[in-house]
This record gives structure tokens, C-alpha cells and sequence, in this order.
């Protein structure tokens, strides 16, 4: 009843399942911090022949995974008075290691895309003072560059999409917008 799983993502013959448990929490505690959850990644080489779960303690939910070649990208977000609104991690598929590709304090990530190249495409919003689920502005980063999207794309939540020549940004509000991959 607590577990919730968020997306899943093929490329290939490999595809990720993933999501969280959220765990109770006290009753007592009022404080509104971040208490850690479970990660939970389930990931196939073989087109869903065999599956291999794994789980780990992490603040913050996943909330997206995306896999392309030999990459795949992990989307984190946090509630809460957490210091970073969220995090994207690359994963080097043959090899496992893993690494921070974007955080800002100022930015919400709502989506991550993987371009032919390998880089990581990032469409976030702007937080303000106070995180709230209302529609912000949005923002493009590929490879930890900012890109020009229409000043107009705001959302509370929006999703990324790659097809190895174009990349669409589609918002809560209704927009979408048709870039081509740099």
C-alpha cells in the first residue's frame, strides 16, 4: 500500500522498472523533513526474459528513469524542506558507475530525456520562494548547458521525449513544443 512504482523504460532489450516505498511516518513527528524511502530499480538486459531487483535507501522518490544505449538517467525528487528540489543521476550501463549530472537549488527537474549522443537532456522549472505545485517557468538543459525553449512553457509538471532527431517538451497546460537535439 506504501509502494508505488513510477515508470517504466525500455531501449533495446534493456528496460528499467522503478519506484518507491514510502514508510510510514510517526505520528509525532511533525517536523515536515525528509525522511529517507526505498528505492526501487528492477532491470532487465534481455527484454524481460530475467529481471533483477534492486533497492537502496535514498531521500527523495524516483520519479523517472530513462535508458538509451549505454546510458541510462535516474530522476530524483525531494519534498519537504529538502535543500535540493531534485537530482538527475547518469548510470554508465556496462560498467554501473554512477554519477550526479544536475542539481540547482532554484530548479525542480520534471523530466529527463537520453540523446543520441549519450548527453542528458533536463527540463526543470523554476522554484520560487516557496515550492509549490502551481505552474512555473520551465528551463532546457543538455549536457549541464541551459537551451532556449518558448519563454511561454510554464507547468507544474511536463515530460521529455527523444526520437534521435527531435526532442518534445510536453507541459501539464497543455503545450508542446518541438526542439531539434543539438
Amino acid at each position: 500500500e506504501r509502494t508505488s512504482f513510477t515508470w517504466i523504460e525500455f531501449s533495446g532489450r534493456t528496460g528499467f522498472i522503478s519506484g518507491y516505498h514510502f514508510p510510514k511516518r510517526p505520528a509525532h513527528d511533525s517536523t515536515g523533513r525528509q525522511w529517507p524511502q526505498m528505492g526501487i530499480l528492477i532491470q532487465t538486459n534481455d527484454g524481460g526474459e530475467t529481471w533483477k531487483p534492486t533497492s537502496s535507501a535514498v531521500f527523495g522518490r524516483l520519479a523517472q528513469t530513462r535508458v538509451g544505449g549505454r546510458t541510462a538517467a535516474l530522476v530524483l525528487q525531494f519534498d519537504f524542506e529538502f535543500e535540493w528540489p531534485s537530482e538527475v543521476y547518469r548510470i554508465d550501463l556496462p560498467t554501473g558507475k554512477t554519477v550526479r549530472e544536475y542539481r540547482e537549488t532554484s530548479r525542480r527537474v520534471c523530466s529527463a530525456a537520453i540523446l543520441p549522443k549519450g548527453e542528458i537532456a533536463v527540463v526543470a522549472r523554476r522554484e520560487g520562494k516557496e515550492r509549490t505545485e502551481y505552474a512555473r517557468p520551465l528551463e532546457l538543459w543538455v549536457g549541464g548547458e541551459p537551451k532556449g525553449i518558448d519563454e511561454r512553457m510554464t507547468a507544474s509538471s511536463c515530460y521529455l521525449a527523444a526520437d534521435g532527431v527531435t526532442l518534445w517538451l510536453a507541459s501539464d497546460a497543455g503545450m508542446v513544443e518541438r526542439l531539434a537535439i543539438p
